[in-house]
């Protein structure tokens, strides 16, 4: 038997879910090898290029991969609630759909921060011009990102303590265009946007590493061999 329910029940459950009636997330192709390509060069030179940078750069490739497959999830999954939104089995569908895309947003969150790392480890150098940093409610997409990945990890305190506005069952919903919360709310075209710029950051990173590692390497032999250097 299907059991149906109504857009109160459904609001009920999750902040303006009866109005969440169509899904414009834009794709994003599963296509990214940055983070395999970079291991295998090590396998196949047998060379560790730099190590901690080598790290870094390596988590921030597999981190931007990780956003790409949540996204697809999310937008699967989110396409699958519509076909049942009023039916009961829909709400076990956008819990999963909100999920993913959180935690797309939580990997993008750790990718600036690991583009930011790789940045000043590189002392600036163009390869990774694409870092960024954001300062308090500047309105930025990685200020927002922050604040929508930090409201869907921590809202277990503002919940238990009756804090949310309008006794809100969760700090974080979803839309018809994209990711909202309380104090902040992206687009899904601006999540698509995020990844594909990420994405290329990544494989120009996975590319040139071996290059910084060689230019590296070459400095620090000529700081060895010149009068004072050590």
């Amino acid at each position: 038997m299907v059991i149906q329910v109504s857009d109160t029940v459904l609001d009920l459950f999750a902040p303006r879910l009866s109005a969440l009636k169509e899904c414009n997330v834009p794709s994003v192709e599963l296509h990214d090898t940055s983070a395999e390509a970079l291991v295998l060069q090590e396998a196949v030179t047998g060379t560790r290029f730099m190590g901690p940078l080598q790290a870094l750069v390596l988590q921030y490739a597999v981190r931007v991969s990780q956003a790409a497959y949540d996204y697809n999830q999310g937008k699967m999954t989110l396409e699958g609630y519509l076909k049942v939104r009023s039916e009961l089995k829909s709400l076990r569908l956008y819990v999963h759909a909100l999920s993913y895309l959180c935690h797309c947003l939580g990997n993008l969150d750790q990718a600036r921060r690991l583009a930011a790392r790789i940045e000043q480890t590189l002392q600036r150098r163009d390869s990774t011009k694409g870092a960024k940093t954001f300062e308090r409610r500047d309105g930025s997409v990685d200020q927002r990102i922050n604040s929508l990945y930090g409201a869907s990890k921590h809202m277990e305190g503002p919940i238990a303590e009756g804090q949310t506005p309008d006794n809100l069952r969760s700090l974080v919903w979803l839309t018809n265009d994209g990711v909202a919360s309380t104090d902040a709310s992206i687009t899904y075209r601006e999540i698509q946007e995020q990844i594909i710029e990420c994405r290329a950051i990544a494989t120009e990173l996975c590319v040139s590493l071996p290059t910084i590692a060689l230019d590296s390497r070459l400095a620090a032999q000529a700081r060895a061999i010149r009068p004072g250097g050590a």
